[in-house]
Formats: structure tokens, C-alpha cells, sequence
């Protein structure tokens, strides 16, 4: 199995390595065809009248997973901190802005 690695200077690079990558499959991906699109981007968490994201549902689905936490796990990050939030709910499976660009192997 070969592994590559990147070392990301900026998002930018971030966006042109994840464009060069459309021949893989990722998580939460099953086609390799389909571009990469974070889970609270994707049509179920859209306004159905104007085809838009809905910012407040973000933020509602983030204040109920606060909530919710303590059932997960003991150590929560502070309040404020919103990316460690952020990256707790998406190891849980909550929809986020966050893109797992895990890349799936089949052997």
C-alpha cells in the first residue's frame, strides 16, 4: 500500500491537493465521481424554498450536541473553543463543516 503525505502551507493548498484527489473514495463518500462536500453542506440540511445552507440549523445542531456531550465522553473542550467542538461532533457523526479526507483502501 503506498502512502503519500502533504504538508498543507495554506487553505488554498488544502482545496488543490483535495481536487487532485477525486479518483479516491473518502469517508462518508461511497462514489469517487462526486465532489468532496462537507455533511452540513450536502441537501438534507438545506432550505428547501431557496436551495441554500441554513446557518442557524448549524448552530442549533451544534448547541443540542453541546448539550448531549457529557454522554459521549468526560473530557469536553471549554465553551468557546469551536473548532475543538467541531472536531469532537464529526468523530461522532454529526453533520459539520469539517471534511474527513480519510482516505477508504480496499485490500
Amino acid at each position: 500500500m503506498m502512502t503519500t503525505t502533504y504538508k498543507l502551507e495554506t487553505i488554498e493548498h488544502a482545496i488543490e491537493i483535495g481536487k487532485g484527489l477525486s479518483g479516491s473514495r473518502f469517508r462518508g463518500h461511497s462514489k469517487s465521481c462526486c465532489e468532496l462536500t462537507p455533511r452540513i453542506f450536502r441537501k438534507e440540511y438545506e432550505d428547501d424554498l431557496l436551495r441554500t445552507f441554513r446557518p442557524k440549523v448549524e448552530f442549533e445542531l451544534i448547541e443540542e450536541f453541546k448539550r448531549y456531550a457529557p454522554a459521549f465522553s468526560d473530557k469536553l473542550p471549554d465553551s468557546d473553543n469551536h473548532i475543538d467542538w467541531l472536531f469532537l461532533m464529526q468523530h461522532h457523526g454529526a453533520p459539520t463543516r469539517l471534511l474527513d479526507w480519510t482516505e477508504i483502501v480496499s485490500l
